[in-house]
Order: C-alpha cells, then sequence, then structure tokens
C-alpha cells in the first residue's frame, strides 16, 4: 500500500463548505481509509493511517495575483511547491468578506445558512451555538485539535469561543483585525490575542511569528498514539491590513509606493511560515498522511496594494 502526499491550493478563494462538509461526513462516518491513499494487493508493504492528518492554512485578504506563479513580485516558494505536488482549484468562490467564509469553513453549511454579517465580538454574529462546528466533528472522532489566529466565527458568547467548540488548544484574536504587534481592536478599544480563554494584551510580537510557533509546536508534540490525527486549522491575518511585517521580508527592488513592498513582505512571511509548517511535518513523520488546504478567505483588498477581487 502506497501513500500519496495531496496539497490543494485554492487559488481564486475559499475550498468552501461543500467540500469541507464531505470530509467531514467521509471522516464521522468512518467510510474514509485515506483520501491520499491508492491500494494495491501486491504493494501491500506497510499500514497506513486509517485517518489522515488534516492541515487547513487559511490566507486573510490574499489575493489571486499574490503567488508567484501568476505575480513575479510575489515570493511563495512553498507555496508554489505545495502547487506541484497537487491540485490547484482555480474556479473556487467565496463570500465578499470574512466571517461568513470563516463561518461556512467552521459549520460546513453556505453563508446564507450560517452566517452573512461581518460583525465584531461585541455583537451578535458567527456560527449559532445550535450548530456543530469542524472543531467538535473532528474532536469526537478521537483527533487532537487545534486553531491558530484568526478566529471571527462569533465571540459575543463564551461558548462561541474556540476552546468551547472543539478546539483543544487555541491562540489568536477574535475580531477581524487588529495591529500585527500590539493586538489592539480598535472598533472595541480593546487588546484581542487570546491563549484559549487568557487575554496575552501584554505581549508585543508579530502575530504571525506567535501563530508559526504555536503551529511547528503543536506538530511537533503531537502524540500519534493517543489520537486518531490531528486537525490543525491556521488561519493567519496576513495579508489583511494594516500592512505591517518585520522589515527583513521586505524587498528593496519593489516600491514602497502605497504600501506594496509592506504587503509582499507579508506574503512572503506567510509563504515561509508555510515551509517551516510543512518541514515540521517532515520531521515529525507526519507528512506522507497528511492533506494540506491553502486558500484565501475572500481574495485581495479591492482599495489596497495587493491586488483586487
Amino acid at each position: 500500500m502506497t501513500t500519496q502526499r495531496c496539497a490543494v491550493i485554492a487559488t481564486k478563494c475559499l475550498f468552501l463548505a461543500l467540500v469541507v462538509d464531505s470530509w467531514l461526513f467521509s471522516i464521522c462516518s468512518g467510510s474514509l481509509s485515506s483520501p491520499l491513499t491508492s491500494s494495491s494487493s501486491a504493494s501491500m508493504t506497510k499500514d497506513v493511517r486509517t485517518s489522515p492528518h488534516l492541515l487547513y492554512i487559511l490566507a486573510d485578504d490574499f489575493g489571486y495575483y499574490d503567488v508567484s506563479w501568476k505575480n513575479k513580485a510575489a515570493k511563495t516558494p512553498n507555496l508554489d511547491a505545495l502547487r506541484e505536488q497537487g491540485m490547484d482549484l482555480d474556479r473556487l468562490y467565496a463570500y465578499q468578506f470574512c466571517s461568513p467564509t470563516r463561518c461556512s469553513l467552521l459549520s460546513g453549511r453556505l453563508p446564507i445558512h450560517v452566517n452573512t454579517q461581518n460583525h465584531p465580538a461585541s455583537k451578535p454574529g458567527g456560527v449559532d451555538l445550535r450548530m456543530t462546528v469542524i472543531g467538535e466533528k473532528m474532536k469526537a472522532q478521537g483527533y487532537a485539535t487545534a486553531v491558530f489566529g484568526k478566529w471571527h466565527g462569533g465571540a459575543h458568547v463564551e461558548g462561541q469561543l474556540p476552546h468551547n467548540r472543539g478546539f483543544d488548544s487555541s491562540l489568536g484574536f477574535l475580531n477581524g483585525n487588529e495591529d500585527h504587534y500590539t493586538h489592539y481592536f480598535g472598533i472595541d478599544s480593546g487588546y484581542d490575542m487570546w491563549a484559549n480563554e487568557t487575554n496575552m494584551y501584554d505581549n508585543s510580537t508579530y502575530g504571525g511569528t506567535l501563530y508559526r510557533q504555536q503551529a511547528v509546536n503543536t506538530i511537533l508534540n503531537f502524540n500519534a498514539s493517543a489520537h486518531a490525527g490531528l486537525f490543525l486549522y491556521l488561519a493567519f491575518q496576513n495579508t489583511h491590513a494594516p500592512y505591517q511585517v518585520p522589515v527583513q521580508y521586505e524587498d528593496p527592488k519593489i516600491s514602497a509606493k502605497g504600501s506594496k513592498r509592506t504587503f509582499y513582505g507579508m506574503a512572503t512571511f506567510l509563504d515561509e511560515t508555510i515551509g517551516n509548517v510543512t518541514q515540521a511535518l517532515h520531521d515529525k513523520g507526519l507528512w506522507d498522511d497528511t492533506l494540506i488546504v491553502f486558500s484565501a478567505d475572500n481574495g485581495g483588498e479591492i482599495s489596497g496594494p495587493g491586488g483586487c477581487r
């Protein structure tokens, strides 16, 4: 039995609810032996996991033109590598802004059936508590579950928070955007960076760095003997405004006009992090049994420097 890696790159928009829901149905009904496996009675040389590890990477306001196979200004060698080894789905569509797309992914429902508003945590919104979300489904099947980065799936009541929605561990922010360093959210005038239920208001580390560290540590510390598999939902704030990135990721050859240099630096940071995470999968021995999906929540910011929807 041979194992085949699979990476799905949805460069247009989000790999939306119907496909995600089909994974959940297959996993939760026990009918998914592995989407990464091709079997032959003559080649059953090793055991293969009955449940694949799932890594879903969601970029924020990342455009169709912000990858290097479409735009030479974008430096995304790690995404290029995933694309070469997997599938590039470039005719997929998502909602026009953040929260409905994320709620669709979490719940397996189209936005019109779960949430079409982009509300902050101070207002009702997100996934209704009467709906089951992907973290709960995966946890029920014995998966270790984690979410790092942007939530925006509802936080008006405590029951909507990630650690109450089936995720064993979570680190990130609950609203739609914030300063990448101070983690201050201006709409609700407060600091929005949480490790499970603990506010990390005194942490001034670049958000993407925090999510990268958590993702890599979660993979390297994964206990395969205690869980059916690993489900990691990695939801970056990159490349959402405000346009901020450590200066070493900026390419001086790109014009600084309109924050374009910074934007592409944010894309470079995002791609490097994907390389760090995939390397951790190799180092832990999980690579051959992991299904990876990368997509954006709604395409590029229409008024920003990186492209348009």
